[in-house]
């Protein structure tokens, strides 16, 4: 894995990311949190909404600067901030995690806060799943009435 992440981290310089530091190390891990760098591929399309074209795929480095995890409809949403055009878009944690994306690790300090941050947001998410479960067990109580 090391000697792939290191001819992973090749591409993405050659690919126009000369910015990331020297020393960067990276991980497929399936789990964003605030404050992290990222790398992914979304396909493109051309042509019209009726009928479009595949154009390819678009590489983004991206950091994930909000994240917001729905009560009601359970969705993981991601306010990502393009490093290259410096422009601000969400996408869907379905979306996101459908990726396979690379995450640039940072330093200890980093890797340290970086964790009690993805676990707060874990504690929100089971939170949620559990509001939803006991929402759908009282819909289901109260249509038997």
């Amino acid at each position: 894995m090391k000697e792939n992440g290191l001819k992973i981290l090749e591409e993405i310089r050659k690919s126009g990311f000369d910015n990331l530091p020297a020393n960067s190390k990276i991980t497929r891990n399936k789990d964003a949190a605030v404050g992290d760098i990222i790398i992914f591929q979304r396909p493109t399309f051309t042509g019209s909404f009726r009928r479009p074209k595949f154009a390819g795929y678009e590489t983004i480095l991206a950091e994930v600067q909000k994240e917001s995890y729905g009560f009601e409809t359970q969705q993981h949403t991601f306010t990502l901030k393009n490093i290259e055009t410096d422009t601000t878009f969400r996408i869907k944690g379905r979306n996101l995690y459908g990726t396979n994306f690379i995450r640039i690790l940072g330093n200890d300090d980093y890797e340290l806060k970086r964790k009690e941050i993805a676990d707060e947001k874990h504690r929100r998410g089971a939170f949620a799943r559990e509001g939803r479960t006991y929402r759908k067990e009282m819909n289901e109580v109260l249509s038997k009435v």
